[in-house]
């Protein structure tokens, strides 16, 4: 599920979500969760997709059937 948070972010943004220079930099921001968020300003279904994918404790990672769950829910909606 991380791998997929950081896939759609690379999508939507253009950018990896974890924009470092050095390797110990990164690993720190791998383990903080440290992204900009406001990149994904523009869909928060989006984002809190993305978000919970990329939760640093893989317990609280939302799993593949969560995830069509949250994202069906306004397309039932609207029918």
């Amino acid at each position: 599920m991380w791998a997929l948070g950081v896939t759609l972010y690379q999508i939507i943004t253009g950018e990896a979500p974890f924009q470092t220079q050095d390797e110990e930099t990164f690993r720190e921001d791998v383990m903080t969760g440290n992204v900009d968020w406001s990149r994904l300003a523009t869909s928060m279904r989006l984002r809190i997709v993305v978000e919970n994918c990329l939760a640093v404790d893989p317990g609280a990672r939302w799993d593949a059937s969560f995830i069509l769950t949250f994202v069906q829910e306004d397309f039932a909606v609207e029918i």
